[in-house]
């Protein structure tokens, strides 16, 4: 595939601002004048995002069986945890009804996580295939804000310390390597990759002062265990998974430690800009040209 294309995805733990730098950063390249595009699933499945019909219908069955799954065989308020994913999803749709689902329902089966995982991993596939090829051979840029091995991996890690496992720890392991490896390939990874390194203490406040909770797999609600102690001891050790991931495959770091939000956008700016294929469209100093070409010129955070 020949195109002047480029695939930008995030990387960190959950809270970290990367929602708030994707929406940044396409903010920045879009008021150039490049087609910029948000590949990821929510957007997909928004009113305003794909068609009637295949892909669509196919993510959506995907999506929906993936919450299920997730929450398979749980009860919440002593009804099926299945019951709140319904009702989730019929107030919310697919692209909003996470932040309408509990955090911690009890009894959920460990089996059902794992598969939730697979069906997520199975889905990218399609969203790569269908979404992101396209927009890339029409010269777009693609921003995710989260690489999609880390909600994967997040998911297979949660099902491994759930109590009673099915699915021994020493399966998941293989399985885990076994995601890794297929995200590693190039057809899967971005042009550019940008990990925020993040304290998960910092993420942890800015998350609840945004919402009021941490969303559901963020910590160990499923094993019974919440609060603060819960997340922060979960995020340590997938903080750890993503870096040695990211230092596999050549990401940018960013560390993300309570700096102004403004140097962390910058800095992720001025790597995507400094994409061959990107570079090729912008004038010395980062200014626009008359075809189009992108100006470097930030939208302020902080306003």
């Amino acid at each position: 595939m020949t195109s002047d294309g480029v695939t930008v995805a995030l990387m960190g733990i959950d809270g970290c601002g990367k929602t708030t730098l994707a929406g940044q950063l396409r903010a920045t390249l879009g008021a150039a004048g490049l087609e910029v595009v948000d590949p990821g699933l929510t957007t997909a499945l928004s009113r305003t995002g794909l068609p009637a019909g295949y892909p669509r219908s196919s993510l959506e069955l995907l999506a929906l069986e993936a919450w299920r799954l997730f929450y398979a065989g749980g009860t919440v308020d002593g009804r099926p945890a299945e019951d709140a994913v319904s009702s989730a999803f019929a107030s919310s749709g697919l692209a909003g009804m996470g932040a309408d689902l509990p955090a911690g329902p009890a009894g959920v089966r460990q089996p059902g996580v794992v598969v939730s995982a697979l069906v997520e991993f199975a889905g990218h596939y399609l969203l790569r295939a269908e979404v992101i090829r396209p927009a890339l051979l029409r010269g777009a840029v693609c921003v995710s804000d989260s690489f999609p091995l880390k909600n994967v991996v997040r998911t297979l890690r949660l099902a491994q310390r759930m109590p009673d496992p099915a699915v021994p720890s020493g399966a998941l392991d293989t399985l885990v390597d076994a995601v890794r490896a297929a995200y590693s390939d190039a057809y899967l990874q971005p042009d550019v990759g940008i990990l925020l390194d993040a304290d998960p203490e910092l993420a942890y406040r800015w998350r609840v002062s945004q919402t009021g909770r941490v969303e559901p797999g963020a910590d160990l609600g499923l094993t019974g265990q919440t609060g603060p102690e819960s997340y922060l001891r979960f995020q340590t050790v997938m903080a750890d998974e993503y870096r040695t991931a990211a230092r596999e495959w050549g990401w940018h770091v960013l560390p993300v430690d309570g700096r102004p939000q403004r140097r962390t956008l910058d800095a992720a700016v001025d790597i995507v800009l400094n994409h061959p294929r990107l570079r090729r469209r912008v004038r010395p100093g980062g200014e626009a040209g008359a075809d189009g070409g992108l100006t470097a010129t930030a939208p302020d955070p902080d306003s």
